[in-house]
């Protein structure tokens, strides 16, 4: 897929870069204004584009990370609630 095709912020050299410099997706979402979500996509694109198998540290559990909070008419519940 060319640049430009699937998203404006694809950027493989970048990613690239960052991914061998072992920046967390936390750390490369921030950079590229994207979701998590989007940068599973870009590391597919990325790993077709070179033939090559690539982890980013915790993209498979970066929704994980946040604390869980439900709100409800102005409370909001978390885990660490009793």
């Amino acid at each position: 897929m060319a640049k430009g095709s699937y998203s404006i912020r694809y950027n493989p050299e970048k990613l690239r870069k960052m991914i061998e410099d072992g920046k967390s997706a936390k750390e490369i979402t921030k950079e590229f204004k994207i979701s998590p979500y989007t940068l599973r996509e870009h590391l597919m694109m990325l790993q077709d584009l070179d033939k090559k198998i690539y982890v980013i540290k915790g993209l498979f559990n970066y929704s994980q990370e946040r604390e869980v909070k439900i709100k409800k008419e102005g409370i909001i519940f978390s885990k660490e609630m009793p």
